[in-house]
C-alpha cells in the first residue's frame, strides 16, 4: 500500500516511492482514560468475525490482524457491535476503508449508535459499494463515552478502538440469459448469472415485464425478438432470443341450439374466434358469442354463424324449424275466503306469467296467491295472464265484510296538561285526536298541554279494518296562568313621587323606568327627581305567562296627574317603512317619544302632522316591538307596534 512518495512527478524522471506496512497507514486513535470506567467494545460480529473481548489497556487500541472476513462487492451485510459494562451514554461507530487509501472517510462510516446502556447491542446494515478496491482493507470499531458524531481518528477521554481485516472480493456484473417454452402462451425462465437484482423484459409486441420469470401470451402469430436486461449494482447486461409463434389458426364455424320459439344458440367454433356474426334468417342479427333469439312466427329459418379471428373467417348454416308459438291466454280465476282470500288461476292457453292487482295496494306474481284484505270493502281484483303470444286481463268483484266496525270512546284527566285514554272497542289500528286548539295527535293515548284557559271540543277518530268511528267531548281548562296587565298610580310631593303597582293577574317581577336614567325592581317604589320636568314613567309587569308594559307622563312642574287618552289608532301593524298614529282628540303642544321593549328611548324620525296625528319613519329600526308615547301638559297616551 502506498502511503507516501517523494520526487518531482511533473517530469519523466524516476520517482521515489515509500512503502509502509499497511498498519502504519491508519491513524492510531488516542484516549485519555480509555476503558478505566468500563467503556469498551465487548463483541464484534461480521461474517466470519465473531470476537468477544474485554477492556483493553493503554493505548486502548487493539488491531486484531488475525481476524478477517470476506465481503463481496455489491452485496449487503449486517455488522453487530456490543458495548461494554458502563451503565449509560455509550457510543458505538464503525468504518470500512472501501477505497483502501489508509483513511476512514465520512462516506465509509457504516453507522453510529449513541446513548447506549451497558452491554447494549447495535446493528448497522451496509452495502459494499461498486468500485471498492479488491483485496485486504481495514474495519474500525470505536467505543466513545457521551459523544455524538464520533470520528475515526480523534482523541477522546473514555473508550476503546478495535481494528479488523476484511477482504473485498471483486463483484461480477450480471450476464443475462434465459430459456422459454410454450405457444402462444410462453413461459420465460431467467438463467442470468452474477446475481441480478432486477429484470426488464421486452416481448417485442408492445408489452413488457419486470418479473424474474414472467409468462406472456402473444396475440398473433409472428417472430418476436424478446430481450431480457438483467441488472445489479455492478451493472447490467442484455440477452435477446427469437420467439416464433405459429399456433394460431383460422376458425372453423360450428354451433348448436335449443328452444322453440325462444332459441338459445351456443358457439362451438374451433381455433378461438374473436368475433361472431349471427344471421337468424328473419332479418335479425347478433354479434354475441352465444345469443338468445325469439322468432316471432312459426316457420323454417336458415340460421348462419360467421366466426372470425385475425387469421380469417368461416361460416356454418343450418335450417331451424319453429313450431312452438302459443295462443294468447284467456284470463280467468276463482276465489274464496273473507278476509283471507284464496285465488285460483283457471286461465286457458297456458300462460307463463301472472300479475294480480288486489285493488288495495297489494299485488302478486304467483299463479295461485292467497291475500289478506285489511279492511272491509268492495275490491275490483284483476288478473293479467301472459305468455309469449300476448296477455289478457280478467277482473272480478271481491266483497270483504268480516271485520267489526270500531266504537270510539275515551276518558281524560288533568288541567292544563291533560292525559287522554283511548277506550275504543273492536281493535282500532289508528287514532286521530283533534284538541280544538290547532294541535292534533296520532298516538293512542296522548298527553296534551293547553296554553290558554277555555272550553275545548276534543274529538277522537278511530279506524279499524271494519271502518271508522268518531267521538267528541268538551274539555274545560281553567288552571293556566295569565300574563299581567300592567298599571300603576302615583302621588307627587315636590320632587318625590310615590308609585303604587295596580297590575292585575299576579305579576312576580316589576321593572320601572323613571325617564331620568334611574330604574327600579321594587313593586311600589318611591323616587326623587333632581329637577322639575315632565317624565315618561314606564312599568313592565312580568310572570311566567308573559309581561305587559304601560307608560304614563308625570308633570312635576304642576304636580297635576295627566289624563290618559284611550282609543289611540295605529297602522299598519306590523310595520315596514312607516307607521301612522291617530289620536281621538286634539293635543296642543304634542310631544312624542319612541321606546323599545327594554324601556330605552329610541331615536327615530317622528313627524307631527296635526294635533291629532303623527307619522313615524321605521325604516332604520331593527325588527322588534316598540311603544310610542304621546303627551302634553294635561294628557298622555301610548300604543305599541311590531317592526318587521
Amino acid at each position: 500500500m502506498s502511503c507516501s512518495f517523494s520526487g518531482d512527478n511533473s517530469n519523466s524522471i524516476p520517482v521515489l516511492i515509500g512503502i509502509n506496512d499497511p498498519s502504519d497507514c491508519y491513524c492510531t486513535p488516542a484516549y485519555l482514560l480509555g476503558t478505566t470506567s468500563g467503556d469498551y467494545v465487548s463483541n464484534v460480529t461480521l461474517g466470519d468475525i465473531n470476537n468477544t473481548s474485554g477492556p483493553a489497556i493503554v493505548p486502548y487500541y487493539t488491531y486484531f490482524d488475525a481476524l478477517s472476513t470476506d465481503l463481496n462487492e455489491g452485496e449487503t451485510y449486517t455488522i453487530s457491535i456490543t458495548c461494554g459494562e458502563y451503565e449509560t451514554d455509550n457510543g458505538i461507530a464503525a468504518w470500512i476503508d472501501f477505497n483502501a487509501d489508509g483513511a476512514f472517510s465520512a462516506s465509509e462510516k457504516l453507522g453510529e449508535g449513541t446513548g447506549l446502556t451497558s452491554f447494549e447491542t447495535v446493528t448497522f446494515d451496509f452495502l459494499v459499494p461498486a468500485g471498492s478496491v479488491p483485496g485486504t482493507t481495514r474495519l474500525r470499531i470505536r467505543d466513545v463515552y457521551d459523544i455524538i458524531g464520533i470520528d475515526a481518528c480523534a482523541g477522546y477521554e473514555y473508550g476503546e478502538t478495535e481494528d479488523y481485516n476484511v477482504n473485498i472480493i471483486e463483484g461480477v456484473p450480471p450476464l443475462a440469459a434465459f430459456s422459454f417454452a410454450g405457444d402462444p402462451t410462453v413461459t420465460f425462465t431467467d438463467l442470468s448469472t452474477g446475481e441480478p437484482t432486477s429484470w426488464s423484459w421486452n416481448f417485442d409486441d408492445g408489452f413488457t415485464s419486470t418479473l424474474q420469470n414472467p409468462t406472456h401470451t402473444f396475440a398473433t402469430n409472428g417472430t418476436y425478438d424478446v430481450c431480457l436486461t438483467a441488472t445489479s449494482i455492478l451493472g447490467s447486461n442484455t440477452d435477446c432470443n427469437t420467439v416464433t409463434i405459429d399456433s394460431y389458426l383460422p376458425p372453423v364455424a360450428d354451433f348448436s341450439y335449443t328452444g322453440d320459439p325462444e332459441v338459445f344458440f351456443t358457439d362451438l367454433s374451433l381455433n378461438d374466434p374473436t368475433s361472431w356474426n349471427w344471421a337468424f334468417g328473419d332479418g335479425f342479427t347478433s354479434p354475441e358469442k352465444n345469443p338468445v333469439h325469439t322468432f316471432a312466427e312459426d316457420g323454417s329459418y336458415y340460421v348462419c354463424l360467421t366466426a372470425t379471428n385475425l387469421l380469417g373467417s368461416n361460416t356454418s348454416c343450418e335450417f331451424i324449424e319453429i313450431t312452438g308459438h302459443p295462443e294468447t291466454p284467456a284470463a280467468d280465476f276463482t276465489f274464496s275466503g273473507d278476509p283471507i282470500t284464496t285465488f285460483t288461476d283457471i286461465s286457458a292457453n297456458e300462460p307463463t306469467s301472472w300479475y294480480w292487482d288486489f285493488d288495495d295496494g297489494g299485488f302478486s306474481t304467483d299463479q295461485n296467491p292467497t291475500h289478506e284484505f285489511t279492511s272491509n270493502g268492495t275490491y275490483d281484483v284483476c288478473l293479467t295472464a301472459s305468455n309469449a303470444a300476448g296477455e289478457n286481463t280478467a277482473c272480478k268483484t271481491v266483497v270483504i265484510t268480516s271485520y267489526a266496525a270500531p266504537d270510539a270512546m275515551f276518558s281524560y284527566s288533568g288541567d292544563p296538561t291533560v292525559t287522554f285514554t283511548d277506550l275504543s272497542t273492536n281493535s282500532p289500528e289508528s287514532w286521530l285526536w283533534t284538541f280544538d286548539d290547532g294541535d292534533v295527535s296520532t298516538e293512542q293515548n296522548p298527553v296534551h298541554t293547553y296554553a290558554t284557559n277555555g272550553t275545548f271540543n276534543v274529538c277522537l277518530s278511530v279506524t279499524a279494518p271494519g271502518g271508522t268511528d268518531n267521538y267528541c267531548l268538551d274539555i274545560t281548562i281553567a288552571a293556566n296562568q295569565s300574563a299581567p296587565v300592567a298599571d300603576f298610580s302615583y302621588e307627587i310631593s315636590g320632587l318625590i313621587v310615590e308609585f303604587t303597582d295596580l297590575s292585575t293577574n299576579a305579576p312576580e317581577s316589576w321593572y320601572w323606568d323613571f325617564d331620568d336614567g334611574i330604574i327600579s325592581g321594587l313593586q311600589n317604589p318611591s323616587h326623587t327627581y333632581s329637577e322639575k320636568d315632565i317624565y315618561e314613567v314606564c312599568l313592565k309587569s312580568t310572570n311566567d305567562a308573559g309581561f305587559t308594559e304601560t307608560c304614563k307622563a308625570i308633570d312635576l312642574n304642576t304636580g297635576i296627574t295627566l289624563q290618559e287618552i284611550k282609543n289611540i289608532n295605529l297602522y299598519p301593524n306590523p310595520a315596514i317603512d312607516f307607521v301612522t298614529v291617530e289620536l281621538p282628540e286634539n293635543m296642543d303642544n304634542l310631544v312624542a317619544k319612541l321606546y323599545n321593549t327594554t324601556g330605552q328611548q329610541v331615536a327615530s324620525d317622528i313627524t307631527i302632522t296635526s294635533p291629532t296625528s303623527l307619522i313615524i319613519n321605521t325604516q332604520s329600526l331593527a325588527a322588534g316591538t316598540y311603544t310610542i308615547l304621546v303627551h302634553n301638559s294635561t294628557q298622555f297616551g301610548s300604543i305599541s307596534f311590531v317592526k318587521q
